[in-house]
């Protein structure tokens, strides 16, 4: 998806990386560690937890890390996906009531514009482990178009009515 935004683009990385103030299905994002990186971009580690879509279910869990920097042409890249305990990584134990799901390569291109703004392009992929919710549920958790309108499109939706307008196209 791509989306137009009227703000700088280190202000719009800010907003998309603070995914409870306009997802409202993400419960917190916890940043575990910071480090830079010697090109002056971040590293995170983080823990985010998500509410269940019903009752029916429990939560989400991830386990992530989240790269940011910045490009030549003035761009900004917000990569993101789960650690897992088979890459010898730092690991993030299991916590009661929710399922470990997984966030696979997913991210941001933020691109300033000619006379202000940005063009933000937006990819989401997610794995939210449907196979552990009762299967009337599925759908909920399996979905592309789902997942889509929760948490693509929020960004846009985010941004029009907390800042300035924005477009999108899919």
């Amino acid at each position: 998806m791509v989306a137009l935004a009227w703000q700088h683009e280190l202000a719009v990385a800010e907003i998309l990386k603070d995914r409870p103030s306009w997802y409202r299905d993400c419960r917190a994002v916890d940043v575990v560690n910071l480090l830079p990186t010697t090109n002056g971009g971040t590293i995170e580690l983080l823990y985010m937890q998500l509410y269940a879509p019903t009752t029916l279910a429990t939560g989400r869990d991830f386990w992530l890390l989240r790269y940011t920097s910045a490009t030549e042409d003035g761009s900004l890249v917000v990569c993101e996906r789960s650690l897992n305990n088979f890459q010898n990584g730092p690991n993030m134990p299991s916590v009661e009531n929710f399922v470990r799901a997984e966030m696979l390569p997913s991210g941001y291109l933020i691109r300033p514009c000619e006379g202000g703004g940005s063009i933000i392009y937006i990819v989401d992929h997610m794995n939210l482990e449907a196979s552990s919710v009762p299967e009337v549920l599925r759908p909920l958790y399996e979905s592309s178009a789902v997942l889509a309108q929760k948490t693509t499109m929020m960004v846009p939706l985010y941004s029009l009515l907390a800042y300035n307008p924005v477009y999108y196209t899919d």
